[in-house]
């Protein structure tokens, strides 16, 4: 379990999740920067492309919906993986896919959760970057 060109952005208020977050993303040799609220998210979004973003529900300064709007408007968005104290809130699920977030991670966290969620959001992220080109494009235009 380890891919170590792994980048996210973990969005919290909380210092106890941006730790325990944390703990388990060395562990799988990824990294993480932090971001204690949407305005400083905001800014390092802005300041480097970032494939995933974990980010609480609730934030000291709004919401996971205010994250996702605003990385929506990068060249290449990020997968938003939304935290929920409630593993099986199937609204929140719903909304936040439906939303253009990508997943619902529980907590307490868990390293296989983690792991799941954040590889498949992160491979994601990079197949929107580096479409997928036909490999004869006489055949691929021929058959259109």
């Amino acid at each position: 379990m380890r891919s170590p060109n792994v980048r996210i952005l973990a969005v919290s208020g909380s210092e106890t999740d941006q730790v325990e977050l944390g703990r388990i993303l060395s562990r799988l040799r990824w990294r993480a920067d932090r971001a204690y609220s949407r305005a400083e998210a905001i800014r390092m979004l802005r300041q480097a492309a970032v494939p995933v973003i974990v980010c609480d529900r609730d934030l000291p300064d709004g919401t996971w919906q205010d994250v996702l709007r605003e990385s929506a408007l990068e060249r290449n968005p990020p997968s938003v993986i939304v935290i929920s104290t409630n593993g099986n809130d199937a609204r929140l699920w719903s909304e936040v896919v439906n939303l253009g977030g990508y997943e619902v991670l529980a907590k307490p966290f868990d390293l296989r959760e983690v792991f799941h969620s954040i590889s498949m959001g992160w491979r994601r992220w990079q197949q929107a970057e580096r479409p997928v080109r036909p490999k004869n494009i006489t055949s691929a235009v021929a058959t259109a």
